[in-house]
């Protein structure tokens, strides 16, 4: 038979409970934070998968393609505006840019402001 001591207080109970808080807490900051950084890093993708195919396009094609996955990633608007596609010669590469900031609010810790810089250079 197994005795249980009277003289709890419930403090085990009240240190799990911070615990999981705390846990629950750094769980939704870290999601807030995780969203933007994992869609500029699936725009980036998408720009390195659609500069694939620089040699048979043009710039009007290859920005179309990568404006539409900003769009259904629900980038801000100067994702898109500060697009950059240039064809350079020396060595012959493809640079494809955008730059664009985020800005993630916190309950009890404001807002906080993150700078993407997606960028891709793909050979010739």
């Amino acid at each position: 038979m197994v005795t249980r001591p009277h003289h709890r207080h419930g403090k085990s109970t009240l240190g799990c409970l911070l615990t999981v808080l705390l846990l629950v807490a750094g769980g939704y900051v870290g999601l807030q934070f995780a969203r933007p950084w994992f869609a500029s890093k699936q725009y980036r993708d998408e720009m390195r998968n659609v500069g694939a195919f620089a040699q048979t396009s043009n710039e009007a094609v290859l920005r179309a393609a990568i404006l539409a996955r900003a769009d259904s990633l629900d980038l801000p608007t100067a994702a898109k505006r500060n697009l950059k596609i240039q064809r350079l010669s020396k060595p012959p590469h493809l640079l494809i840019e955008s730059e664009y900031e985020y800005t993630v609010t916190l309950p009890f810790l404001g807002s906080r402001v993150l700078t993407l810089h997606p960028r891709v250079q793909i050979a010739l």
